[in-house]
């Protein structure tokens, strides 16, 4: 029982690092394809559309980079060795 449920939260913390990568791809094809004269304000200052774009997925790429050793982890014990197999 206590590994089916080891292996379900492995599959979560694999899935939502794989939804974040995901998030981070289409930030980032936003702000490619966006048109470049959408300004936003924010907190009285003019900000270009593009770069806010940018920004959030440059946040989404870094926590999906420092989540990848917990992934690289989670499937290096997943794997069966010759000692597991036995």
């Amino acid at each position: 029982m206590m590994q089916e449920l080891q292996f379900v939260f492995k599959q979560m913390d694999i899935r939502q690092v794989a939804c974040l990568f995901a998030g981070a791809i289409a930030c980032t094809t936003a702000a490619v394809l966006s048109p470049q004269d959408l300004t936003v304000c924010i907190f009285g200052m003019a900000v270009d559309h593009k770069y806010l774009w940018l920004c959030f997925a440059l946040a989404l790429w870094g926590l999906g980079q420092g989540a990848g050793p917990v992934v690289e982890a989670l499937l290096a014990d997943s794997t069966r060795t010759g000692a597991d197999v036995a």
